[in-house]
C-alpha cells in the first residue's frame, strides 16, 4: 500500500485524520464512502481524475485535518502515475477552501486551503504545488466571473489582472482609440453597446532562460 501525509494549518480541524482508497468488492459506479472509527474508506469500481478531485474536496470540507495519513491500495494507485494522483488532491484539497464573498472593490483576494504534502520526495512536492497553481488558477477566474458587470467591466478587469502575482508575464493593454487606429472595428461595434469603453487585454508570457518553450 501507498502512504503519504499532508498537514493543515485550518483552525476547526480534526488532529487526525486517516483516509484509505479501495476498490469496492462489488462494481460500483459512484463513488461510497465508508465511516469508522478506524478512520474514513473511499471505495468504487474504479476512479477517475475527477474522483481524486473529489475525494481531496470530501476530506478538506467535511473532515478537516492537520494532520492526514492517505493510504491507497497499490492496485488502486497503479491506475494513474503517482504524480497525477498527488497533483490532484493537492487541487481538490487547495479548491475546498474557496467561497465567494462579494465585495464592492474590483481587487481578486480569494483564498484556498493551506494544505501541504509532507515528504522527501522532491518529484512529489512539485506535483503537489502544481495542483495548488492549478487551483489558484481557477479561483481568480472564478472571482472574475462571480463579480457583477459594475465592478467588473473592462477598466477594472484589467486593472485586477495587474493586481496578481503572474511569473514571467508582461501585461498591456489597448484603449478603445488604439484598437480604432489599429482596425479592430470588430472589437470596438461590440463595445458600443455598453456606455463604458472597450479594452484590449494583452498577456506577454515570456519564458525563463534555459527552458524549452511550450506548445499551448
Amino acid at each position: 500500500m501507498f502512504s503519504i501525509s499532508y498537514k493543515s494549518d485550518c483552525p476547526s480541524s480534526q488532529s487526525e485524520v486517516s483516509v484509505h482508497l479501495k476498490f469496492s468488492a462489488s462494481d460500483v459506479s459512484e463513488l461510497k464512502k465508508i465511516e469508522g472509527e478506524s478512520g474514513v474508506c473511499f471505495q468504487k469500481s474504479s476512479y477517475s481524475v475527477p474522483d481524486i478531485q473529489d475525494i481531496a474536496y470530501e476530506i478538506a470540507n467535511k473532515h478537516p485535518f492537520k494532520n492526514l495519513e492517505l493510504i491507497i491500495d497499490d492496485s488502486v494507485l497503479a491506475l494513474f502515475p503517482t504524480q497525477i494522483w498527488i497533483q490532484w488532491l493537492g487541487f481538490g484539497f487547495s479548491l475546498a477552501g474557496y467561497n465567494y464573498h462579494h465585495s464592492p472593490s474590483w481587487e481578486l483576494n480569494p483564498k484556498i486551503n493551506k494544505v501541504e504534502i509532507t515528504t522527501d520526495n522532491l518529484a512529489l512536492k512539485k506535483a503537489h504545488c502544481r495542483g495548488k497553481a492549478l487551483a489558484r488558477a481557477q479561483v481568480y477566474s472564478r472571482e472574475l466571473m462571480n463579480k457583477p458587470a459594475n465592478v467588473i467591466y473592462p477598466e477594472t478587469f484589467i486593472s485586477a489582472v495587474k493586481g496578481m502575482d503572474l511569473s514571467n508575464v508582461k501585461i498591456h493593454s489597448l484603449a478603445e482609440t488604439q484598437l480604432s487606429e489599429l482596425g479592430f472595428g470588430g472589437l470596438v461595434g461590440v463595445s458600443q453597446g455598453s456606455k463604458r469603453e472597450g479594452h484590449l487585454l494583452i498577456l506577454d508570457y515570456h519564458l525563463t532562460a534555459r527552458r524549452k518553450p511550450s506548445l499551448l
